[in-house]
Parts: structure tokens; sequence; C-alpha cells
């Protein structure tokens, strides 16, 4: 139960993060700001990089992060710059498998770039679709999966054969979200949830041979954020909820391979890190060959630290970079 009521605080506060709130053992303010930061994987060296992120994504030595404007900076801080033009805001994004690509939606529109911010190309669609969330790109760089206000789809990176397949319609009491590639592009992953709750119901797999749909995995009321696939097909469930699954997409089998909260693969797929049970501010990193887990501590003296909710670890395996909640005061 303290764990529960420990992450419904934290879910609390990532939607009130923006929003003064009264101290009070002063009758100041108090704010809980978001931020990235990086520490060393022996603990030394632990700053914060940059302040405010809504959203962060890790590829190869470099974060991706977004706040309206999609930015890229060096593992240390260094050389923070924006990737889209200033006439251009970023709802939802997301990095190709092999980071080569990302596509970016401003919330009506889909764009497409190379991983550097050049060849920014704006996908045309239909007027029928005015909303554009949650967009994957596949793991051979040529098809995008997206959802809209009138279903799923999927469409080249250039454009063409834009394929409806599914319908959402906004009277239905299910929708679909968080589609994203199997390993071998031939199959769609995606969750299903509860309207207007917003609870996550099961996870799904579409064939795009014959448009087959199996259900295979329910999240029996588990808090849920995303989801996130191998190239080993291996689906990892990134979620709030204590127990980390790892689900073989060939046999659908599922395997509790950690108890914490908020996982993620690093690039290259080979670990994973996430968040120690028994602390916020406690990121842990799990070998998947070995299962060898080391621990690492933040230091709460830097700053007074809400909790981690998102952290990756670099190529060269020596920084973890973390997106965090700091309570300040005024």
């Amino acid at each position: 139960m303290k764990l529960e009521i420990r992450y419904f605080i934290l879910a609390l506060s990532l939607l009130i993060s923006s929003c003064n709130l009264i101290n009070p053992n002063g009758g100041n303010h108090t704010a809980i700001i978001m931020e990235i930061g990086s520490i060393n994987t022996d603990g030394s060296n632990q700053k914060i990089l940059a302040e405010n992120p809504s959203d962060n994504c890790f590829a190869g030595n470099y974060i991706i992060n977004n706040y309206n404007k999609l930015t890229e900076m060096n593992l240390d801080g260094s050389n923070l710059h924006n990737l889209l033009p200033p006439n251009l805001s970023a709802n939802d994004f997301s990095i190709s498998p092999n980071a080569t690509k990302i596509v970016v939606s401003t919330g009506t529109n889909l764009y497409i770039m190379n991983i550097d911010g050049k060849g920014l190309t704006q996908i045309i669609l239909p007027d029928s679709i005015i909303r554009v969330i949650n967009p994957k790109i596949s793991f051979n760089d040529s098809e995008i999966v997206f959802v809209s206000n009138t279903g799923l789809y999927k469409i080249n990176v250039d454009g063409k054969n834009l394929v409806k397949l599914k319908s959402n319609p906004l009277d239905t009491s299910v929708y679909y979200a968080r589609p994203t590639f199997s390993a071998d592009d031939q199959n769609i992953i995606y969750a299903t949830f509860n309207r207007p709750s917003g609870d996550p119901i099961d996870i799904h797999r579409l064939s795009l041979k014959d448009l087959s749909d199996t259900a295979f995995y329910n999240f029996n009321s588990m808090l849920f954020t995303s989801l996130e696939i191998s190239p080993q097909n291996i689906l990892l469930i990134k979620s709030t909820g204590s127990n980390i699954y790892s689900i073989d997409l060939n046999n659908f089998k599922a395997t509790l391979i950690a108890i914490g909260f908020n996982a993620d693969y690093s690039f290259g797929y080979k670990k994973i890190t996430y968040v120690d049970p028994d602390s916020l501010n406690i990121i842990c990193i799990m070998d998947l060959n070995t299962k060898v887990i080391t621990k690492v501590s933040l230091n709460s003296s830097i700053s007074t630290q809400v909790g981690v909710y998102d952290s990756k670890l670099s190529d060269d395996g020596t920084t973890i970079v973390f997106s965090n909640q700091r309570m300040i005061h005024d």
C-alpha cells in the first residue's frame, strides 16, 4: 500500500509540475519542477542538464528533449539546440529503433527528419485526420504507425500508401493507443484503453498481412505508460506498477524480470534501467543476459528529489541520463 500511495503522489505531481503549491511550513510557495540530469554509473558527477522537459528520449550518446520545441544536446549538457524551426512545436515524437530517424507530431500534422534534425519533411495527411498522436517508425525505417481521431493508421515515410488499420470512433467505450512495430515489421503491437476513464485494458497484436487481431496480455488495472520492443522481438512493458515484465512476442510468454518502476530499454537493448522499488532516488541497471543488477543512488543533497521517472544508459555504459522531479521553495 505504501508503494501504491507513493506512486500515486508521483503520478499526480507529473500533472501539476508547472503549478505553484502552498508551502505549509512557511506560507511561501513550493513548486515541483521537472529536469533532466546525468550521473556516472559509479555514483559520481551528478548534475542537472536542463529544466522543464515534458518528455525525453535518449538515442545513443545524445539527448532528445521534447518541451514544445524538440531540442538536442550532448550527454554533458553542451551544444543545446533546437531541431525544429520556430514555427513548429512538438506535441509527440519518437526515435526509430536504430536511432537514425525522428518522427514528430505537431498535434495536427506529421513530420519526419534525420536524427540530427536535417531533412525535415511533412507527411501530408487527409483533411479528415485532425489529430495525430503516438507516432512510431518501423525497424526498417520504411513505415510509420500512428493514432488519430479516426483510427489507427500506417503510412510510408515518404507519405505514400496510407492504410487505416483500425477504426477508432469517439462514441465507443474502447480506444487504441501506443502502437509500435514488431521486430520483423509484420505486426503492430498496441494497447486498448477504456473510455472515458483512460484505464489500460489489453495488449494486442495486429497482423499486417491479414489484419487478424489477437489480445494476448491483460493489464488487470496496472498503471501503464508505453511499450518498447527489442530487435529480438521481446516486449518490455513500461509501467508505473511495481512488476516489470517482458513478453516474448513469438509465443506470448510473459516473464517477471524485475521489481521496480518505469522500466526502459537502454539503446542497444542489452540492458534495462528502472527505479528501485524501495527508493525513488535509486536507479537500477539490469543486464538482461546475466540478470546482474547495479544500483546507483542520486545525491539528494544536491536538490530535494521527488523522484526519477525515466532513465537510460549511454552507449558506452558509463553514464545514466534521467528525468527527475525536484521540489523548490521561494
